[in-house]
Order: structure tokens, then C-alpha cells, then sequence
């Protein structure tokens, strides 16, 4: 029996498929989302029917969460992205989830306490980091599935 070329990939795929769903992007960090009383009506996931002050959420500490902020899958207001958790992982040891509130053009920008807690309390001294990222159910990020 010949057996096609392709099999030793879709079998390698088959064992693997949490490594081929994450994705390559850098974090950054805005204390902006570390304040409590920050009012959801100024990020781009406000109102609209996939935002959260639509959801009742008001200001940051109404979250489930306060690892929160800028995720580059969000594109604009009202973005069907608004409200998605992600797993960001950091040298392939460390793992935070985030809720996306807001946009951020090409990576995540998250609140310094995520990032630090990411990073061991290196936020301020590194500024950026590679992550990897993978969308995770919303209830990881304590929301209610969609």
C-alpha cells in the first residue's frame, strides 16, 4: 500500500493543534487600563451591539477582569472582537489571559499589570515583548459566552 506524501503532515497536525492556532504578535503596556474608573465609553469596544457598555459594563472595574486592553484583532468601533479573550503567552513559560477592550494596530497593549504579571515585573524595564496569542473561550476572561 503506497501511502501519499501528505500523511506524515496531517498526522503531525492532527497531534498538534493547540501549536498551529497561536499566533506571533509583541505586547506593550497603558497604565490607562490599570485605572479602575476608566469609563468604557472612550475605548473602541463601547457601545454598539458587540460592546460592552451595550453588555452593561461601565468602567474597567465592572470587568470580570483586570487584565484588559488593546488587542490587534480589533479593527474598528462595534468590532464582532470587542469583548474576545486571549491567552498571551511569553517565552513559552508564562500565560495571561486578556480581555480585548479596545484596538491596538499590530499587537496587544494591555494593562501593566498584565504585562508584568506576564513578564515577572518586567514591564517598565523591557517595553515590549514577543508573545505568542491564541483566542481562548470568554468565560477564561470570566465573560459570559457569547
Amino acid at each position: 500500500m503506497k501511502i501519499p506524501s501528505t500523511y506524515p503532515l496531517v498526522a503531525l497536525l492532527s497531534l498538534s493543534p493547540a501549536l498551529a492556532a497561536k499566533s506571533k504578535s509583541t505586547a506593550t503596556f497603558d497604565t490607562a487600563y490599570d485605572n479602575p474608573s476608566l469609563s468604557l465609553s472612550t475605548v473602541t469596544c463601547s457601545n454598539g451591539e458587540h460592546g460592552l457598555v451595550t453588555r452593561k459594563y461601565k468602567v474597567i472595574s465592572d470587568l470580570p477582569t483586570r487584565y484588559v486592553g488593546g488587542s490587534p484583532t480589533v479593527k474598528a468601533w462595534n468590532d464582532p472582537n470587542c469583548g474576545a479573550c486571549y491567552a498571551l503567552t511569553y517565552n513559552h513559560t508564562k500565560t495571561v489571559n486578556v480581555l480585548a477592550i479596545d484596538l491596538a494596530v499590530g499587537q496587544f497593549n494591555v494593562a501593566l499589570s498584565a504585562l508584568n504579571e506576564l513578564t515577572g515585573g518586567n514591564a517598565q524595564d523591557f517595553g515590549r515583548v514577543d508573545v505568542q496569542y491564541e483566542l481562548v473561550n470568554p468565560r477564561e476572561c470570566g465573560m459570559p459566552a457569547k
